[in-house]
């Protein structure tokens, strides 16, 4: 039988614990390992976050903190429903200390950031009910996005600062939803010019039901997470998002 010695910190019931000791010791050295790797490349990147008002949406823009003469690459980040601009900082932060220029908005139903929305406001549609929606649903946050670019494309402080060649959507949960329909799943959404589609989770359901997403225009990465049970199946099992049979058969049906 397994004993376990009393001590009075959890740390060191963690180091006396066997069963700990080998994760403890891996995480030691990737910890070793990452401070070295920052020693010898002079730290992380740094970016600079700015919030700003553009086509009346409460907007976060991050940034190289190096300035660059050259234009540079865009990426716009939808959040997740009750989420925000800023909801997922370490991951816009670190695309703009890699040289893009990050924008999100913050949509309707944000609860952060400034946003208005209360955590106890119910989604317009239910997610548990995906043949309930269309190309309607949730259309305010395409709306944001398409009006966002709009504005970037003509603003003088900002036109000239964006290649627009090199264009991307990012999104989380309903904000993948968005960046899905965005990309051509809904045909009526549709931007042009987005030539990368980076799905977070993605709310995806409701395509799987309208047998939508063969009008996908640009490349588009999944990512779901282990114990994520309500979205990930919806990307990996047969016949889901990721599976290449499923974007045949629709474009065949």
């Amino acid at each position: 039988m397994q004993r376990w010695q009393a001590t009075p910190r959890l740390g060191q019931h963690l180091l006396c614990n066997p069963t700990t000791r080998p994760f403890l010791r891996r995480s030691l050295k990737l910890l070793v390992i990452w401070a070295m790797s920052v020693a010898l490349l002079g730290g992380v990147g740094r970016a600079a976050e700015e919030r700003v008002s553009i086509a009346g949406l409460d907007v976060v823009i991050w940034q190289p903190d190096e300035t660059t003469p050259a234009a540079l690459p865009i990426v716009v980040f939808s959040h997740g429903f009750h989420g925000c601009a800023t909801q997922s900082r370490f991951l816009t932060t670190a695309l703009a200390s890699a040289g893009y220029l990050v924008v999100a908005p913050n949509h309707r139903d944000a609860t952060c950031n400034s946003g208005s929305a209360r955590w106890i406001d119910r989604p317009e549609q239910r997610f548990v009910e995906p043949e309930t929606w269309d190309e309607t649903s949730f259309r305010d946050r395409a709306d944001d996005i398409i009006h966002l670019v709009a504005a970037l494309k003509t603003t003088s402080a900002w036109r000239s600062r964006i290649d627009w060649q090199r264009f991307g959507l990012v999104g989380h949960s309903l904000g993948g939803y968005t960046v899905l329909g965005l990309g051509g799943a809904w045909p009526s959404w549709k931007l042009d010019g987005v030539k990368a589609v980076l799905a977070l989770s993605p709310y995806v359901q409701l395509f799987l039901v309208r047998r939508t997403l063969a009008g996908l225009g640009a490349p588009v990465m999944y990512q779901g997470g282990t114990l994520d049970f309500g979205i990930t199946p919806a990307l990996h099992k047969a016949m889901g998002a990721y599976d290449p049979r499923r974007r045949r058969n629709t474009m065949s049906s």
